[in-house]
């Protein structure tokens, strides 16, 4: 099927920014390897900034709703899950959408892990607008598994994770200086390990100041 123009602005979009980084891409550069005019940018997105934050939507806000649907299937009946099932949850639908045959899918992965370490505007609305409940959910639910641990160092927890499945996921650069090449399954194991001795770690002594 031969995809609109808006379709593969955004898919130029996000392989350019995966590579240089958002300020690094310029809308000509996003235009020329779309086959499309200047034009066409502020037509469909009013402008850079626009197309930047429906580039990110159209991939966290399907993730999210995956990642809810798993959530409420573990929340069926009244039942609290354990934190391992939530880590699950929260991950698998992140692993089913890199594992595809797309380059885009892999573009995505990789500037998944820039914007932890390049929190961009695009990404500040959608989490503090329409996916606002969706983190809360989630939240709620590690409090509820993780009891040993107040809100505070919660989140600070899954802000560590979060970073940890960008890198794991996305940059072997690392491993590949120390010689290894471990297959997916055995990245994604032994990350989740790794997260999950985080995450029940016992709790950090308070500061009494």
């Amino acid at each position: 099927m031969t995809k609109t123009t808006k379709e593969r602005l955004l898919d130029a979009a996000e392989r350019l920014c995966a590579k240089h980084g958002i300020d690094g891409t310029s809308i000509r550069a996003i235009t020329d390897a779309a086959g499309a005019n200047v034009a066409a940018v502020n037509f469909h997105f009013d402008g850079k900034a626009g197309l930047v934050q429906e580039m990110f939507a159209r991939r966290l806000k399907p993730l999210a709703a995956a990642r809810l649907e798993l959530l409420d299937g573990l929340q069926a009946d009244g039942q609290t899950p354990d934190a391992e099932d939530l880590l699950d949850a929260f991950m698998t639908p992140l692993l089913e959408l890199m594992s595809r045959p797309d380059p885009n899918a892999q573009a995505f992965g990789r500037l998944f892990a820039r914007t932890v370490v390049e929190p961009t505007e695009a990404i500040r609305n959608i989490f503090g607008g329409d996916l606002t409940a969706y983190s809360e959910a989630f939240l709620t639910a590690f409090e509820k598994a993780l009891p040993h641990l107040d809100r505070l160092e919660l989140v600070l927890r899954l802000d560590f994770a979060i970073g940890a499945i960008a890198h794991a996921l996305s940059d072997p650069t690392r491993r590949s200086a120390l010689g290894v090449d471990p297959s997916p399954d055995r990245i994604q194991t032994s990350l989740k390990t790794f997260l999950i001795a985080g995450l029940k770690a016992p709790a950090t002594a308070r500061n009494p100041k």
